[in-house]
């Protein structure tokens, strides 16, 4: 209980801002057009031979 407790107390000031600082990251990169994930290609599962 008493880890949960200081999870809760700590996730404003550790793991909030990393998340925040990604999203405008990200959101930043939507508005100027930037392509930072490269070309993605499908593949589909080999069918086996028969």
């Amino acid at each position: 209980m008493l880890s949960l407790i200081g999870t809760a107390l700590l996730e404003p000031f550790l793991y909030h801002p990393v998340t925040v600082w990604a999203a405008v990251q990200g959101n930043y990169d939507l508005i100027t057009g930037k392509k930072s994930w490269g070309e993605m290609t499908r593949t589909g599962f080999a069918q086996k031979a028969q």
